[in-house]
């Protein structure tokens, strides 16, 4: 489930910056497919007329997403809310963090921020995040190929 949505506001009626969809499903489509999604038995499915509104190529993207956010809620042992098509339990995320929340929906996740500060904040947190897993993997990297130079050496030595 990668769709991300951001809204930053400086009160709960103020949006100041649109959302933007990161990947996969566009706005429009997001927008559009809302209404033929339903959450039957704690999944989300298309409505059966949904194949008369969309392309095939739409149907399968829409289908992707369903299925992943499907297998996120089994996996997690999550409720979706059937009203607000949400994925529970956000509150505990709106606790841990006062700068901004989310909710998850159906095609991703959608952040609420507080202030600009907020989305300025989270943006850091994600560089940092990103260089920490850069450097990781770096490292993995050199540590693998010395490792498999030295394990080359041995093996060599061992079969003189």
């Amino acid at each position: 489930m990668s769709p991300v949505s951001a809204l930053a506001a400086e009160s709960n009626s103020k949006v100041l910056s649109q959302p933007s969809v990161s990947s996969g499903l566009s706005e429009a489509l997001i927008k559009r497919a809302d209404s033929d999604i339903i959450v039957v038995n704690n999944r989300y499915q298309l409505k059966d007329s949904a194949v008369n509104n969309f392309s095939s190529g739409e149907l399968s993207q829409l289908k992707k997403a369903l299925k992943e956010s499907n297998q996120l809620v089994a996996n997690q042992k999550l409720t979706i809310d059937p009203q607000t098509k949400t994925i529970a339990p956000e509150v505990l995320f709106a606790a841990y963090n006062r700068r901004y929340t989310m909710k998850i929906f159906w095609w991703g996740t959608r952040y609420y921020f507080t202030s600009n500060a907020a989305v300025a904040q989270m943006t850091n947190e994600l560089a940092n995040y990103t260089f920490a897993f850069n450097i990781g993997g770096t490292i993995g990297g050199i540590v693998a190929k010395l490792a498999s130079g030295l394990l080359g050496s041995y093996t060599t030595l061992m079969s003189a």
